[in-house]
């Protein structure tokens, strides 16, 4: 007999940002311009950012970096002041370009797009039968190609294998320090479709699309509960779409003034559901 415990919201509260577990940070480059980069897209990032501007690449590229997050998350409810553990998290990112071709550009990457987590311990905080710890840990694999239509509109498209891995738990009765835990990992594929219109030397407008994506997480449950059963668990998990488009313009060979706007589907999240 199969039994179905609803996770309700159990990323969402503990990782206190505005993207929720997005990463949006994936080159150093394009963060320093506050990632408005989809109409320029002129690095091996493009993999990530927009395959359709791989096209730009004339020799082979190679970039990779590695960023760190400290949330240093606090919760204020009735049962007091929460303060979740305090530890540096790592994404790391390598980028590859390699024209075969002059307009055919093929590009590699690895990077962390969703990651990220909390543990806020096993006492009562106020909030902890609806999550005391969430943790995502995933790493994409992507191979994308840039062709290169016409002098002005260049298209792309890419591919990516997802190794996704959590730890989810919450309290559960009426005691603090029982718990519901979850651990489990997941293979899934995604795609991306970018595209980059150049209609003068100075403009430049780009768009791209990265599908939503449902991995199936296989792992167990663990709890000290005793009117929970405990063994093999599973869990869907989707990482939304996004979307985003942009506009650059170039007044001089050394500026770059662009705009770009980026939405994510959060509301297709919803509820997870462990069964």
């Amino acid at each position: 007999m199969k039994r179905v415990i609803i996770l309700t919201a159990l990323l969402i509260p503990c990782v206190s940002s505005g993207a929720g577990f997005y990463l949006p940070n994936q080159d150093a480059y394009a963060t320093a311009r506050g990632n408005a980069f989809v109409a320029t897209a002129d690095r091996a990032s493009a993999v990530h950012y927009n395959p359709g501007g791989l096209v730009q690449m004339d020799e082979r590229s190679l970039q990779a970096g590695v960023y760190g997050i400290q949330l240093r998350n606090t919760a204020s409810t009735a049962a007091g002041k929460s303060f979740a553990e305090d530890k540096w998290q790592l994404a790391p990112h390598v980028y590859y370009a390699h024209p075969l071709r002059d307009g055919l550009v093929l590009g590699f990457g690895l990077n962390s797009p969703f990651g990220l987590g909390a543990d806020w311990g096993n006492g009562d905080t106020g909030f902890r039968t609806v999550a005391n710890e969430a943790i995502l840990r995933m790493a994409a694999f992507t191979t994308a190609i840039g062709y290169r239509v016409n002098d002005e509109l260049s298209i792309g498209a890419a591919v990516s294998v997802n190794y996704l891995e959590s730890e989810l738990q919450q309290g559960v009765g009426f005691v603090a320090g029982d718990f519901l835990r979850f651990e489990g990992d997941g293979v899934s594929v995604s795609g991306s479709v970018g595209i980059l219109w150049q209609p003068r030397e100075k403009h430049s407008f780009g768009a791209a699309l990265a599908l939503e994506t449902r991995t199936k997480l296989n792992g167990n449950t663990k709890t000290n509960f005793a009117l929970i059963p405990t063994g093999d668990a599973s869990l869907n998990f989707i990482t939304p779409l996004r979307a985003a488009v942009g506009y650059s313009y170039r007044p001089t060979p050394r500026w770059n003034i662009e705009a770009n706007i980026e939405w994510l589907d959060w509301g297709a999240l919803n509820t997870l559901a462990l069964k």
